[in-house]
């Protein structure tokens, strides 16, 4: 299960519901029958982006990995991509894309951007003992964890500070990758699985 998170609440609706209250307040004291009191509340939430619904929960198949393809710790299976869309977004401020350290959707990188938003995504799950950056798998397999890697196949941060993304106003793909990683020179056989928790901030 993939999560998402979204950190922007806005209460403002709040004050205005406590002060409205006592101009409506009756006195109900000297009408026959039952009273009732009934009482609304809710929370207004300001989001950048969309996320898509399918992209809320995930199950990604790493599929069928021979062992023999594991010599030395460090050796990967074949890169499985998957996919987080995000609809909607809104039109950030402007700001140069030399400022931050980023990945840059549908555009080049070291420009201005033209009102994109910059979104920050964190990898969390249980690491890996003996490769804190490989995410820890469950199962028969011994000797192997989950390697995360963006579009260009550079690894990601597990657990640390989070990678940045710029994303254009509208619709937009983080493609990402994974792959089993070993930790030594030989991998057990049999089945393993794993969780990752995707966090998104945005900017």
């Amino acid at each position: 299960m993939k999560q998402f998170r979204l950190p922007i609440i806005v209460l403002a609706a709040m004050p205005l519901m406590l002060q409205a209250a006592p101009t409506f307040r009756q006195d109900f004291s000297h009408v026959e029958g039952e009273n009732g009191v009934v009482h609304f509340s809710g929370n207004v939430y300001v989001a950048p982006c969309v996320l898509d619904p399918q992209s809320r929960e995930q199950y990604i198949d790493l599929g069928d990995i021979s062992a023999r393809l594991f010599h030395q710790s460090g050796d990967r299976s074949k890169l499985i991509p998957f996919t987080l869309r995000l609809r909607d977004c809104l039109r950030g401020a402007s700001q140069s894309a030399s400022d931050i350290t980023s990945h840059s959707v549908g555009q080049p990188p070291q420009r201005y951007t033209s009102g994109e938003q910059a979104v920050s995504l964190r990898l969390e799950g249980e690491s890996s003992p003996i490769n804190q950056d490989l995410l820890r798998i469950q199962g028969a397999v011994k000797g192997a964890g989950i390697r995360l890697l963006d579009d260009k196949g550079h690894a990601l941060a597990l657990n640390q500070k989070a990678n940045t993304w710029l994303l254009s106003p509208g619709d937009n793909e983080l493609q990402l990758n994974a792959a089993l990683e070993s930790t030594q020179s030989s991998i057990s056989a049999g089945d393993f699985r794993s969780l990752l928790r995707l966090i998104m901030e945005y900017q």
